[in-house]
């Protein structure tokens, strides 16, 4: 993983390249994002890069903030926490699901890179115990504060949202309401996830651990779809972090 710690390019966004001249003069796509297109990171990324690329991908995870919350929704990996219970999705899906819609759905990244496994995602497929619903995980911000009249510590509060979807299909053919008695029991097993860990946990993948001390369930929107028959969910939740020194 130490080509994570490389030093980035850092250009004036004044300086005028066209794509061509800007690939030949740099060989560096990451300064533009309007140049981060398939076709052009395939054209200005050498081989050792890509290589180099490739090994720090498959690496292992770095828990960034909303991998942290997609691992606390899922359970498992976690320590140092006030949560009554079997501390993961199943458990609380146990404890506070709606009759016979106890059941774990898929938790990802939007950042996830797998085919149809992200922003666009193919509702009619799961794995394993997942079922064919979907929670998908994206930061929206972050406020950070110095506190102490030296500077000495830092407070950080992140907001993100949760987008709980899923689906009127052939499950809910005897069931006009199965989509939207899905989508309320998904959204109890989220609230009582976030609320269980309210006070902070610790989450822990491989070798690599990060910790929140404050975990808020926020405000609720409907995203429904008639057409598509897809009801859905947009939770807003906050994490804080108190006194990182510096």
């Amino acid at each position: 993983m130490s080509d994570m710690n490389a030093t980035p390019t850092i250009q004036n966004i004044g300086t005028r390249y066209s794509t061509k001249s800007y690939s030949k003069r740099t060989n560096d796509c990451r300064l533009f994002p309007r140049l981060f297109t398939h076709n052009n990171i395939r054209r200005c990324t050498s081989r050792s890069d890509k290589s180099s690329l490739d090994k720090n991908i498959k690496g292992g995870i770095t828990i960034d903030e909303v991998t942290y919350l997609v691992e606390l929704l899922k359970g498992g990996g976690i320590s140092q926490s006030k949560f009554t219970g079997t501390n993961t999705w199943a458990g609380s899906a146990t404890t506070v699901g709606t009759s016979g819609h106890q059941v774990t759905p898929t938790i990802i990244d939007i950042r996830n890179m797998t085919k149809n496994k992200a922003a666009r995602y193919d509702l009619s497929s799961a794995t394993g115990s997942e079922s064919p619903d979907l929670i998908i995980v994206f930061e929206d911000g972050q406020t950070v504060t110095y506190p102490t009249i030296d500077w000495t510590t830092r407070d950080e509060t992140y907001t993100f949202t949760a987008h709980i979807r899923c689906i009127q299909d052939e499950r809910g053919s005897a069931d006009a309401d199965f989509g939207r008695d899905r989508l309320e029991s998904l959204y109890k097993i989220l609230q009582h996830r976030l609320e269980g860990n309210r006070k902070g946990a610790t989450v822990t993948v491989g070798s690599d651990t990060k910790r929140f001390h404050q975990i808020h369930l926020s405000s609720r929107s409907e995203s429904n779809d008639r057409r598509k028959r897809i009801f859905g969910y947009k939770v807003n939740i906050e994490l804080k972090k108190y006194a990182t020194a510096l």
